[in-house]
């Protein structure tokens, strides 16, 4: 108990003081090496005073056991609990394939028409299994039974460069491949459900200097 109120008052301390300590971040593996990785050494500079673990796993992890301030969790929605999450940022999902897949084994122009073509997969999916797809139209759930699945998006991405099918992929991950050329959008009609990304605390006394620091920097590099 002592050293649950010790730990509460320098959480307040922090909170009305210069950002100091060290800061304890998890994040899905895909997101911290694309979004976070990038904006770490910016961030460290701007804070000399606060050192910084990141993990990156894409389980659901216990925040308390493991000792973490922040969690960034990415989902379509997120179930009642003891934690306090708060939505930073909206990922639009949409179907891609590579070029030369596409000249190969032509292009769908319907929903229907993937269950004629070779679909990649992703493991940690809500749709592992199927592919809401809402467009004009509504939405159209299509059945797909996928040779490859894998639990990483930017191996997903790369099988889809590579040529191997057709897959899902968040936007923050195909931006700079489809920039590129090396991939283009599939149905560009259509999309499947956006997810959304939550910064999760175990408690509101969580949101500390340190945090909010972090959480402000993460904002901005998500805007720009």
């Amino acid at each position: 108990i002592l050293a649950s109120v010790a730990g509460i008052e320098n959480r307040i301390r922090e909170s009305a003081g210069a950002v100091r300590g060290h800061l304890r971040v998890n994040a899905p593996n895909s997101f911290g090496q694309v979004v976070i990785a990038p904006m770490l050494a910016g961030f460290a500079e701007a804070y000399p005073d606060l050192t910084i673990s990141l993990s990156f796993d894409d389980r659901v992890i216990d925040m308390v056991e493991g000792g973490f301030d922040l969690s960034i969790r990415i989902r379509a929605s997120l179930p009642d609990s003891a934690l306090v999450a708060r939505r930073i940022g909206t990922i639009g999902q949409y179907l891609f394939a590579a070029p030369a897949y596409l000249e190969r084994a032509g292009t769908p122009n319907t929903p229907e028409d993937l269950k004629n073509h070779e679909t990649l997969g992703f493991m940690l999916a809500e749709h592992v299994a199927h592919w809401p797809l809402t467009g004009g139209d509504g939405t159209t759930t299509i059945d797909i039974s996928p040779r490859i699945r894998v639990g990483s998006s930017l191996v997903l991405c790369d099988l889809i460069a590579a040529g191997r099918g057709i897959g899902t992929l968040p936007d923050f991950v195909s931006a700079p491949a489809e920039a590129r050329g090396e991939i283009v959008r599939v149905l560009p009609q259509y999309a499947l459900p956006e997810r959304h990304i939550y910064a999760v605390t175990a408690s509101r006394l969580g949101t500390d200097a340190k945090v909010t620091a972090v959480l402000d920097h993460l904002r901005q590099h998500i805007a720009g």
